[in-house]
């Protein structure tokens, strides 16, 4: 089996990295949704579970939506909004919920355009990256989430992702 997908990715070597369909494309912007919600799921999730780690949310019952991030060693606490406690719990588990489909679909199509364009080296680090991104682990959010900081910065300055990058480097 190995000599046969051996076969096929030196039978496709001319056409390597040139995606014959949009997979790679959705599968990037799936990508970009998921980061989208989850940005803005953790605000509101954080919210309810100070609203309600000492007993449970009333209605009419109000919480401050605070964005938070360690900078430098320094929490920095920027208060957003105050909004209803049930509807932030409700809004951050709609998001989470809509952050996991969508990163799901992500790593689906990565895994098409594997299969119909053969394996690259920036779809494969993208399925491996969006994977890791969907893990509960910290550690491995935080690898992807610099992944993808380093990846945009990749497409911005040189117009090519990482994986491209990498391929032109080797090549």
């Amino acid at each position: 089996m190995s000599q046969l997908r051996l076969a096929v990715f030196i039978a496709n070597r001319e056409n390597y990295g040139k995606s014959q369909t949009d997979l790679d494309k959705y599968s990037k912007t799936a990508k970009t949704v998921s980061g989208a919600l989850l940005a803005v799921s953790v605000p509101l999730n954080d919210a309810f579970r100070r609203a309600t780690k000492y007993s449970a949310a009333k209605p009419g019952q109000t919480t401050l939506v605070i964005f938070e991030k360690k900078v430098l060693g320094i929490k920095i606490h920027q208060p957003l909004f105050e909004m209803d406690v049930i509807t932030a719990g409700r809004w951050g588990k709609v998001l989470n919920s809509g952050n996991r489909i969508f990163g799901g679909v992500s790593i689906g199509l990565a895994l098409r355009d594997m299969n119909v364009n053969g394996p690259t080296t920036s779809n494969v680090l993208d399925a491996t990256m969006s994977a890791l991104a969907l893990s509960k682990n910290s550690y491995a959010t935080g690898i992807a989430a610099g992944y993808f900081i380093v990846n945009t910065a990749f497409i911005f300055s040189t117009g090519e992702d990482f994986g491209q990058n990498i391929d032109g480097w080797i090549d």
